[in-house]
């Protein structure tokens, strides 16, 4: 982690086993000033005969989605900034913990990320009617009042919005079309819990299909820390059916 926070550049960490993905997150994050990010395996969904186990596996896998977008977009962020201030010591650099099956399933390119993200800030003007179509063009859902993510609701000059990739909902407040403020809130109480000057809001249902690779995102100035080598080959091997043993010399 000091490394990273030293010399500005990202650090991939590939570990072996996907439930340890929050544990070693967790440690990176006591250890260095650097954003630490999770990159999981999409989930993918098996057929159930139990609605309530389907509503379960779908939720596991919008969270899954909205860790992989958090990442992608940290180092689209990173390659902006290079490319804007020509160094790279000057940079907070993400690290960005995976798994290899994770890197090998398929990812939005960039510019499917860019053209549906909405931005949104203090004092913007807004057309609500034009925002609430782009939310359910998007795939959201509106409703009452937001519990998940991919949820909206509108209730006068209050749109609620639950994005994916975000760890709490957002509170818009309008005066008219102009953005009075914006409050992170809490899902069980609908407190406020901080005021932002803008949000970022991701919408992936109307982004089409996805043929872009992870790599397609990591620059040559790019760490990467391989956790448990031996255990990740053995894991690979599996996965391609191949009975694999390592002996010790």
């Amino acid at each position: 982690g000091e490394i990273v926070d030293r010399l500005g550049r990202p650090l991939i960490v590939i570990i072996s086993k996907a439930k340890d993905l929050e544990s070693v997150s967790n440690d990176f994050a006591i250890f260095s000033d650097s954003s630490v990010y999770q990159y999981p395996s999409a989930t993918i969904f098996p057929n159930s005969s139990s609605e309530e186990q389907n509503d379960q596996i779908i939720l596991s896998g919008k969270s899954d989605l909205g860790r992989r977008l958090k990442a992608l977009d940290a180092l689209d962020r990173w390659n902006d900034s290079k490319q804007a201030c020509g160094s790279i010591e000057e940079i907070s650099a993400p690290i960005i913990v995976t798994t290899l099956s994770a890197l090998a399933q398929l990812a939005p390119t960039r510019k499917q990320l860019v053209d549906n993200t909405f931005e949104i800030k203090k004092g913007d003007f807004i057309d609500r009617d034009e925002l609430t179509r782009w939310l359910v063009e998007g795939g959201f859902s509106r409703l009452p009042s937001v519990e998940f993510t991919e949820e909206f609701s509108v209730r006068g000059d209050v749109i609620d919005i639950y994005a994916i990739d975000w760890e709490t909902p957002a509170r818009i407040n309008f005066y008219g079309d102009e953005v009075e403020s914006i409050y992170k809130f809490d899902i069980q109480d609908q407190l406020s819990l901080e005021e932002v000057e803008s949000i970022r809001i991701s919408r992936m249902a109307a982004s089409g299909a996805w043929n872009a690779s992870f790599w397609d995102r990591v620059p040559q100035e790019c760490l990467f820390m391989i956790n448990e080598p031996s255990e990740i080959i053995i894991d690979s091997q599996k996965a391609r059916g191949i009975d694999f043993e390592i002996k010790n010399p």
